[in-house]
């Protein structure tokens, strides 16, 4: 029969190898796991990724899209004005037509009025 001492290695020895198994497999199931988790955060990310890529895509449409109404909406707002400046110009250069018109006319009417005035002192003056 074995002696007390020799059972106490054997019972050390059963444990540290026990030790040694349980720390291997811990080890095993916790690369096993890490590994697992990495894929899952790697599958994570790329999902999160075409997602991302996904809504750029759809912003950039939308305001390419937005871009364009703008865009259309200036050469609106431009196509009025100039048609509104054409008929401001028209405008003025009736009104310098009218202005030159009636300044001739004022101007004529000046004239006559000093002539006659003219006339008339001269025959209140034969008059006289």
């Amino acid at each position: 029969m074995l002696e007390k001492q020799d059972l106490i290695l054997i019972k050390d020895v059963v444990q540290e190898v026990t030790r040694e198994i349980v720390r291997d497999v811990v080890q095993e199931v916790v690369q096993t796991e890490i590994v697992a988790l990495k894929e899952e955060l790697q599958n994570e990310i790329v999902s999160v990724k075409e997602e991302l890529h996904n809504e750029i895509v759809t912003v950039k449409e939308e305001l390419q899209g937005d871009i364009g109404v703008v865009v259309d909406e200036i050469e609106r707002t431009r196509n009025i004005l100039e048609n509104k400046i054409v008929k401001m110009d028209n405008r003025m250069a009736e009104m310098e037509s009218c202005y030159r018109s009636d300044k001739l006319e004022h101007d004529t009417m000046q004239f006559q009025y000093e002539d006659l005035e003219k006339r008339v002192i001269k025959l209140e003056r034969r008059m006289a």
